[in-house]
């Protein structure tokens, strides 16, 4: 079964996840197709919401400048954190998936399970990171689930 995503930024926005570990490079050529496809999209859409129970209010903020800055959205551009618990986290984004309508571009949970069959029923755009062959490792080495290209874990 095939959802309809919000956007095809949707994908994209795992990028955030590679942001908040701390390895950012400049935006200046080290982008692939996608990311640059999708910066475009982005910029067209003016937003992105995260949903997630892991960040403040002030690292959103923090976060949501850094990401602009990152990949060139500009000032007007809308970062939205949505911060709940896990167990409403995952059960908002459970609900969106079987609706196939969604308000949040991208989710940032500790709820393996939710992920791997969110996965299998196709619930997530494929995003091919120019970054993941600098964490793939870490990910095996910490036994920390992942399913690349889908589901970006980079939270150990």
């Amino acid at each position: 079964m095939k959802f309809h995503h919000k956007s095809t930024w949707a994908g994209a926005v795992s990028a955030i996840a590679l942001l908040a570990t701390g390895t950012i490079a400049q935006a200046d050529g080290h982008l692939n197709a996608q990311e640059k496809a999708l910066i475009a999209s982005a910029k067209a859409e003016g937003a992105v919401t995260i949903i997630n129970p892991l960040f403040s209010d002030r690292t959103a903020q923090r976060m949501g400048a850094a990401f602009k800055k990152r990949y060139g959205l500009g000032d007007d551009f809308k970062f939205a954190s949505l911060r709940k618990g896990t167990g409403a986290t995952v059960a908002q984004v459970r609900q969106e998936i079987k609706a196939g309508k969604f308000t949040v571009d991208m989710i940032l949970v500790s709820a393996p399970g939710f992920f791997d069959q969110a996965a299998k029923r196709g619930a997530f755009v494929k995003l091919d990171s120019g970054y993941w062959s600098d964490f793939s490792k870490t990910m095996e080495t910490a036994g920390q689930y992942s399913n690349y290209p889908h589901v970006v874990t980079p939270l150990a």
